[in-house]
């Protein structure tokens, strides 16, 4: 990221809250053009291309690609090694799906210039998975196998919902949010065909996760230029909540 870009994400980080999203996604842009490697000409095809894809685009397709990527593998181990018919039956169907997938969201990436090898390999983050998970994955088997399996596919999914979701409300480009749209629907219809989860012996019962204090990408992703726009505020915390409900109206004068 140049030097220009990086103030202007820091800067952006201090501004207050209520601005709107227009304001966010025009500091996130001005970061993402400090990219390219030479200007534009006036109407030339550059500056179409250019103007198709906004910041949040461009934010979700550089992170749909390793989204994509990193879960191929995870697929091919349930279609090798889970029991449950269920499971493998999703898996194979998202197989071809992300087969399909990739090959658009790069033709997209090289249409706008993105950098072939992408930044957020490597990184930890929901939805993304990486090499160590993968590989306690690949040393799981039975039951605990296909436990880790369901857990890895449902936050995958879930995310990449939610992420297609801030595409459609937030992205600029028809042809991103077209394909967009098919990412939210396939991942939704493959959430609901996975198999419940089933509890081991003596296990405890699951508990709610706790409200993330901030948002995941500004921990996960500090620095980078455009994918915070992807990411919805955090929830209330429960404290301020509790707050909030037990707030009650003064009784009435006797």
């Amino acid at each position: 990221m140049r030097i220009g870009a990086f103030l202007r994400v820091r800067a952006f980080l201090r501004i207050p809250a209520v601005l709107s999203m227009g304001a966010v996604l025009a500091v996130l842009s001005g970061c993402g053009a400090g990219t390219q490697s030479a200007a534009p000409s006036p109407g030339g095809p550059a500056a179409v291309v250019a103007s198709e894809f906004g910041g949040t685009d461009l934010a979700w397709v550089e992170l749909m690609i390793p989204m994509d990527e990193q879960l191929l593998p995870v697929l091919d181990l349930v279609t090798a090694k889970a029991a449950d018919p269920g499971l493998v039956a999703v898996a194979g169907e998202l197989h071809g799906v992300y087969s399909a997938e990739l090959p658009r969201l790069r033709a997209i990436s090289d249409q706008a210039g993105l950098p072939t090898d992408s930044p957020h390999k490597g990184h930890k983050m929901p939805g993304l998975v990486d090499a160590d998970r993968l590989a306690a994955l690949r040393a799981g088997t039975g039951e605990a196998f296909e436990k880790q399996a369901l857990d890895i596919l449902r936050e995958h999914l879930t995310q990449l919902a939610n992420l297609a979701g801030s595409e459609l409300t937030n992205g600029t480009s028809p042809t991103v949010k077209a394909l967009a749209q098919q990412v939210a629907k396939t991942r939704g219809d493959a959430n609901a065909k996975l198999p419940a989860a089933t509890p081991t012996p003596n296990s405890p019962p699951p508990q709610r996760a706790a409200d993330p204090p901030t948002n995941p990408a500004r921990t996960a992703m500090t620095g980078d230029r455009r994918i915070r726009a992807l990411w919805p505020p955090p929830n209330p915390s429960r404290s301020d909540a509790g707050t909030q409900r037990n707030a009650k109206a003064p009784s009435p004068a006797h």
